[in-house]
């Protein structure tokens, strides 16, 4: 991934973290990194995003949209 995305990985990891925290669960297990990476690559640097095959279930239903919003609106955090 280009340096400039590191930023979006942050903000990205940070949601993830937060509803593994919401569900006493460790961070890890809600986001994986490669995921992260995946759903960047989908519409870097301008979008439009797409969410990774990768994050399917219970955890797309949960954070699926939190994350493309993230994406969408760069350098804003809710």
């Amino acid at each position: 991934m280009p340096i400039d995305a590191a930023g979006s990985i942050k903000r990205l990891r940070a949601i993830g973290q937060q509803y593994a925290e919401q569900l006493d669960m460790a961070p890890e297990l809600m986001l994986r990194k490669k995921t992260l990476e995946a759903l960047l690559k989908s519409g870097y640097p301008d979008g439009p995003y797409q969410l990774p095959d990768s994050l399917r279930g219970w955890r797309r239903e949960l954070m699926g949209q939190a994350l493309l919003d993230s994406l969408a609106t760069p350098g804003e955090q809710s």
